[in-house]
């Protein structure tokens, strides 16, 4: 219930910027096309948290509904296809919270393919975005993998930003040892909110 509470605040905040954007599409001629650079600010918030330990699961519904991480990313990419098609590559800083799991600054890299419905300036588009984390930071080794759908416009003639809804699934190690050697592991899902600003 106050997943889907927090999925209506959003929805309320998004509508006016979309109406806005779509007044200010007819007046943009813009191509996204070349190369661009980007900042992704995320929030997640997870509905499932559980814990593997010695090869025995320990789901933990009760502490899943505390958890919560956030995402920082700075990416540079190029349009395969103007308008339709991006394929871009990044680092950035990650971190889960929750009663029994935290794991602070853990460094990413990361890929990210978009697909956006249309060639207009403002359009819908899905992606998908995988990371892993960089050698054992903070004895965290793990990974990260978004799928969802979003919404980028021209905020301004020359301001591109980008809102997106997605699924949220991190799986980590908590030992030195790689996510599929370890026999300490945390795994989530959850639902993610995505705020970009691209740089042409």
């Amino acid at each position: 219930m106050k997943m889907i509470k927090r999925l209506f605040f959003w929805g309320f905040i998004l509508l006016p910027v979309l109406g806005f954007s779509q007044e200010l599409d007819s007046k943009i001629n813009s191509k996204t096309e070349g190369f661009f650079g980007a900042i992704y600010v995320d929030y997640h918030n997870y509905f499932h948290l559980e814990e593997i330990t010695d090869w025995i699961v320990l789901p933990s519904e009760s502490n899943s509904k505390k958890a919560f991480g956030t995402n920082l990313n700075f990416v540079g990419g190029y349009f395969l296809i103007p308008n339709r098609l991006s394929l871009a590559g990044g680092i950035g800083l990650y971190r889960v919270v929750s009663p029994r799991v935290d794991i602070f600054g853990a460094p990413l890299i990361n890929g990210d393919l978009r697909f956006y419905f249309t060639d207009r300036p403002n359009t819908l588009y899905s992606f998908v975005n995988a990371g892993t984390t960089l050698g054992a930071s903070f004895n965290n080794r793990g990974y990260l993998y978004h799928a969802g759908v979003g919404y980028k416009f021209f905020l301004t003639k020359k301001t591109l930003v980008s809102m997106d809804l997605s699924l949220v699934i991190p799986n980590y190690s908590k030992t030195k040892e790689s996510y599929r050697d370890s026999n300490f592991k945390v795994n989530l899902q959850g639902i993610g909110f995505s705020l970009g600003f691209y740089v042409f």
